[in-house]
């Protein structure tokens, strides 16, 4: 009976044993597999930063085009209305000249 009793405490012991090293390593894959989840979350949020920082420039840089081309369309629509005001001008003045000459 003694030995069995002995044999019982040695399994326990040895039962013991192997489920508290099962559980060190549990620990220790628990612990690595947040370190890798954090530094895969660190290195995602770094490249959407990354992304947005490109993406604000991108559309600055689109909104300074846009702006030259429509400084261009203005400055080009106000030019054409100058020379047809002063082609209107120049007719005007024809005339007035050949009623002023035709008197």
């Amino acid at each position: 009976m003694k030995d069995e009793l002995k044999k019982m405490l040695e399994y326990e012991a040895k039962a013991r044993e192997i489920l508290d090293d099962s559980m060190r390593k549990a620990d220790k894959i628990r612990g690595d597999s947040q370190r890798q989840a954090e530094e895969l979350l660190k290195s995602e949020r770094f490249k959407a930063e990354d992304e947005a920082q490109r993406n604000r420039e991108n559309t600055i840089r689109d909104g300074h085009e846009e702006a030259e081309k429509m400084k261009a369309r203005t400055i080009k629509g106000v030019q054409e209305q100058e020379a047809r005001a002063k082609k209107r001008m120049d007719r005007a003045a024809s005339v007035i000249l050949k009623e002023v000459f035709n008197l």
